[in-house]
């Protein structure tokens, strides 16, 4: 089960959970042919990946109240552990998945225009995914990029600000 809790509680344990893998893996290591320092390697910078992307999961959802005390600091750390955790990652040479892309190139910039999401609940998350999606249709036969990008733009402030 990789959804909601069950990941949180991944990100949150990674150390404990990899370290069992690790002894079951490294016990094993002589009959499967794996060498005991790659089994140890990969299970260490896993669990490393998991415990950062935890932290910068966890400063994600702060609450407004939480970041207006000290914004640019909860900023500069939520930087730091994207991208740490992103080269974390990227050396474990796994895909760069659309979640993965949203940690590395958006959430800190969701963090600063919201105000941390902690405060917005999973209905606000879906509108803006279906009023993307409904921008998208309107868009997605636009061959120019400038113009596609003005139209988008151009539309969201008349939505916003009638």
């Amino acid at each position: 089960d990789l959804t909601g809790p069950s990941v949180r509680n991944l990100m949150s344990n990674a150390a404990e959970i990899f370290g069992g893998i690790k002894e079951f893996l490294v016990a094993r290591a002589d009959t499967s042919g794996a060498k005991e320092t790659e089994i140890v390697d990969r299970c260490d910078r896993t669990a490393t990946t998991l415990t950062l992307f935890d932290g910068l999961v966890s400063l994600i959802y702060s609450t407004s109240k939480q970041v207006k005390a000290d914004p640019e600091a909860m900023l500069e750390k939520a930087m730091d552990y994207s991208r740490k955790a992103m080269a974390s990652w990227h050396s474990l040479v796994l895909s760069v998945t659309l979640k993965a892309h949203a940690c590395e190139d958006h959430f800190c910039t969701q963090m600063k225009n919201f105000g941390g999401i902690g405060d917005f609940n999973e209905e606000f998350v879906e509108r803006l995914h279906q009023d993307g999606v409904r921008t998208n249709r309107r868009v997605q036969t636009m061959r120019d990029r400038t113009k596609k990008y003005q139209h988008v733009a151009q539309w969201q402030e008349a939505t916003q600000n009638p």
